[in-house]
């Protein structure tokens, strides 16, 4: 199995009001007895340890990018495996931060 690449559309420099990303995106395996796709959060280790499944995606259409949703008031580091139709596993993707938490709210809200 090849290795699948993790992208998350993040600009390095992101203003303030922009939302942050809400969906991992990577390249589809053209491999053609790939069946889904596994999604972990990682240890904080330096080496990407897959510590909780935190979904699956099917394989999709050829054409389409596989995709799956970021859970809100999560963050964390994740990474993505192939899988095929015998159960065969890839190695993971590159491994990608997240951040989908709620800001805090404000403090010493008043009238003037």
């Amino acid at each position: 199995m090849r290795v699948i690449v993790l992208c998350l559309s993040l600009l390095i420099a992101v203003p303030s009001w922009a939302a942050a990303p809400t969906n991992f995106v990577w390249d589809r395996n053209t491999e053609s007895d790939v069946d889904h796709y596994n999604v972990f959060t990682c240890s904080t280790s330096a080496t990407c340890v897959p510590s909780v499944n935190i979904g699956t995606v099917p394989q999709p259409a050829i054409g389409a990018l596989p995709t799956f949703t970021i859970p809100p008031n999560t963050q964390g580091r994740a990474a993505v495996t192939a899988v095929d139709l015998v159960g065969n596993e890839s190695a993971q993707s590159n491994v990608v931060p997240f951040d989908r938490l709620a800001p805090s709210a404000p403090a010493n809200a008043r009238t003037q």
